[in-house]
Protein backbone atom coordinates (compact mmCIF):
# COMPACT_ATOMS: atom_id res chain seq x y z
CA UNK A 1 0.00 0.00 0.00
CA UNK A 2 1.51 3.24 -0.91
CA UNK A 3 1.20 5.96 1.71
CA UNK A 4 -0.83 8.53 -1.06
CA UNK A 5 -3.02 6.52 -1.74
CA UNK A 6 -4.52 6.04 2.22
CA UNK A 7 -4.07 9.60 2.46
CA UNK A 8 -6.01 10.20 -0.12
CA UNK A 9 -8.90 7.98 0.66
CA UNK A 10 -8.30 9.34 4.85
CA UNK A 11 -9.34 12.65 3.43
CA UNK A 12 -11.80 11.35 0.98
CA UNK A 13 -13.91 10.30 4.29
CA UNK A 14 -17.08 11.40 5.10
CA UNK A 15 -15.33 13.98 7.61
CA UNK A 16 -14.88 16.52 4.46
CA UNK A 17 -17.57 15.97 2.48
CA UNK A 18 -19.30 19.39 1.22
CA UNK A 19 -15.80 21.17 2.23
CA UNK A 20 -13.52 23.14 0.40
CA UNK A 21 -10.73 19.84 1.56
CA UNK A 22 -8.51 18.80 -1.26
CA UNK A 23 -6.84 15.23 -1.47
CA UNK A 24 -3.31 15.50 -0.31
CA UNK A 25 -0.41 13.31 -1.47
CA UNK A 26 3.16 14.56 -0.20
CA UNK A 27 6.02 14.20 -1.66
CA UNK A 28 7.52 10.92 -0.52
CA UNK A 29 10.63 13.05 1.22
CA UNK A 30 7.68 14.39 3.44
CA UNK A 31 5.69 11.06 4.45
CA UNK A 32 6.95 10.52 7.53
CA UNK A 33 5.70 13.80 8.81
CA UNK A 34 2.35 13.00 7.52
CA UNK A 35 2.54 9.50 9.18
CA UNK A 36 3.46 11.13 12.24
CA UNK A 37 0.50 13.36 12.08
CA UNK A 38 -1.76 10.83 11.16
CA UNK A 39 -0.07 8.33 14.42
CA UNK A 40 -0.30 11.05 16.65
CA UNK A 41 -3.52 12.33 16.02
CA UNK A 42 -4.47 9.92 19.04
CA UNK A 43 -2.52 11.84 21.43
CA UNK A 44 -4.28 14.91 21.02
CA UNK A 45 -6.63 16.51 23.83
CA UNK A 46 -9.89 17.41 23.43
CA UNK A 47 -11.59 20.23 25.41
CA UNK A 48 -15.67 19.65 26.23
CA UNK A 49 -16.98 23.32 24.96
CA UNK A 50 -20.40 24.62 24.52
CA UNK A 51 -23.18 26.53 25.42
CA UNK A 52 -27.22 26.87 26.59
CA UNK A 53 -29.94 28.84 25.40
CA UNK A 54 -33.28 29.25 27.05
CA UNK A 55 -36.05 27.14 27.02
CA UNK A 56 -33.23 23.94 27.37
CA UNK A 57 -31.12 24.74 23.74
CA UNK A 58 -27.57 22.96 24.79
CA UNK A 59 -25.12 21.89 22.40
CA UNK A 60 -21.50 20.52 23.86
CA UNK A 61 -18.70 19.14 21.59
CA UNK A 62 -15.42 18.29 22.67
CA UNK A 63 -12.98 20.77 20.53
CA UNK A 64 -9.93 19.15 19.34
CA UNK A 65 -6.44 20.34 20.88
CA UNK A 66 -3.20 20.22 19.21
CA UNK A 67 -0.57 16.95 20.08
CA UNK A 68 1.37 17.49 22.88
CA UNK A 69 5.13 18.54 22.65
CA UNK A 70 5.64 15.41 25.15
CA UNK A 71 4.18 13.25 21.80
CA UNK A 72 6.46 14.74 19.42
CA UNK A 73 9.55 13.81 21.80
CA UNK A 74 7.65 10.38 22.38
CA UNK A 75 7.49 9.87 18.78
CA UNK A 76 11.46 11.11 17.61
CA UNK A 77 13.21 9.09 20.37
CA UNK A 78 11.19 6.48 19.86
CA UNK A 79 12.24 6.73 15.74
CA UNK A 80 15.62 7.61 16.37
CA UNK A 81 15.30 10.94 15.23
CA UNK A 82 18.17 13.35 15.80
CA UNK A 83 17.05 17.30 17.47
CA UNK A 84 16.71 19.27 14.35
CA UNK A 85 14.49 16.28 12.78
CA UNK A 86 12.78 16.47 15.86
CA UNK A 87 12.48 20.07 16.04
CA UNK A 88 11.11 20.03 11.45
CA UNK A 89 8.79 17.74 12.86
CA UNK A 90 7.57 19.57 16.00
CA UNK A 91 6.57 22.81 13.79
CA UNK A 92 5.32 21.39 11.19
CA UNK A 93 3.04 19.29 13.26
CA UNK A 94 1.92 22.62 14.58
CA UNK A 95 1.18 23.88 11.71
CA UNK A 96 -0.83 20.94 10.76
CA UNK A 97 -2.70 20.95 13.91
CA UNK A 98 -3.50 25.04 13.29
CA UNK A 99 -5.42 23.75 9.80
CA UNK A 100 -7.30 20.89 11.25
CA UNK A 101 -8.23 22.91 14.66
CA UNK A 102 -9.47 25.82 11.99
CA UNK A 103 -11.41 23.36 10.09
CA UNK A 104 -12.84 21.85 13.06
CA UNK A 105 -14.22 25.63 14.20
CA UNK A 106 -15.51 26.02 10.46
CA UNK A 107 -17.18 22.54 10.65
CA UNK A 108 -18.74 23.51 14.29
CA UNK A 109 -20.08 27.25 13.36
CA UNK A 110 -22.06 25.54 10.57
CA UNK A 111 -23.68 22.88 13.04
CA UNK A 112 -24.39 25.36 15.28
CA UNK A 113 -25.79 28.21 12.83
Amino acid sequence: MEWGSYDRADLEGPDFEGTDAVPVDPLPEWQWIWRAWHRLSAERPHVTQGFSIPMGGTIIDGRPGIIPWSAVQRWAEHHGLTWAEMALLDRVLLAMDGVYVRHWVDQFKKKVS
